[in-house]
């Protein structure tokens, strides 16, 4: 199974600058570099902007002159980070192929290997308690979108005919469900969750997410055969970059 790459907004903001021949646009992506960076290491979506410009090496003015405020700041990580997500699930299939136990794992293995690589961005989207406007508009507006594509494809018990109202409300309180376990392994650690510290564990889990959405959308359990092919053939290589030293540059 190929799926699309993942990536690390911090890696990817260096690179970018790394790139960039306007002086000005190299000094946004390094601000936005290093305060990504900030998040991945820290427990708090709260960043202090003297410390940043003096790790980027700027002036305070001139951050905010990029950013207007640090509020501005963590709304342009969130955009990023949203049009990232949805740019991934518009690549994914059409229709029931979408919805394979094969292609669930695939794409549970792509969202949970992205929230890996990407801890402070998942703190941020996902925060309860310090989350700012500018990220909880973009939040807001990516959850509806996934929801509501999950949402369409749900099987109510019994199979009975629903609303597109309520098809919606069934894809939001499957998601939570979902996005509680992300919560509890990057938001606010959860020490009776298992520790994604090998390949395998970050496998075992996507297939206990997969088999219980499988069930959700097609009301009975995944065939025997397809979880033994996903079991034979998922290249575990797939999670490496998760375990990537802090500092390592991507390829």
């Amino acid at each position: 199974m190929n799926f699309p790459a993942t990536f690390s907004l911090a890696a990817d903001y260096l690179a970018a600058a790394e790139r960039a021949t306007d002086r000005s646009e190299r000094t946004r992506l390094r601000v936005l570099a290093a305060t990504v960076a900030t998040l991945d290491q820290s427990i708090s979506t709260h960043v202090q902007p003297a410390d940043l410009a003096r790790e980027v090496g700027i002036s305070r003015p001139l951050l905010y002159h990029h950013f207007g405020d640090p509020a501005g700041l963590l709304g342009a990580i969130a955009r990023d980070f949203e049009q990232r997500n949805l740019a991934f699930f518009q690549q994914l299939p059409s229709g029931p192929q979408r919805y394979t136990y094969p292609a669930l794992v695939g794409y549970l293995a792509w969202i949970l290997t992205t929230a890996v690589r990407n801890r402070g961005a998942m703190r941020l989207m996902l925060g309860l308690t310090d989350r700012v406007d500018a990220v909880n508009a973009v939040f807001s507006r990516l959850l509806h979108e996934l929801n509501k594509a999950l949402g369409e494809q749900l099987q109510p018990p019994g199979h009975v005919p629903i609303s597109e109202a309520d098809r919606l409300l069934l894809g939001y309180m499957e998601a939570d469900g979902f996005n509680a376990l992300l919560r509890g392994l990057f938001v606010y650690p959860n020490e009776h969750l298992p520790k994604l510290e090998t390949p395998q564990a970050l496998f075992d889990l996507v297939q206990l997410v997969a088999g219980h959405r499988y069930r959700l959308i097609h009301g009975t359990p995944a065939p025997a055969a397809d979880v033994r092919a996903v079991q034979e053939h998922f290249d575990l290589t797939f999670f490496e970059p998760c375990f990537e030293k802090p500092g390592r540059r991507d390829p």
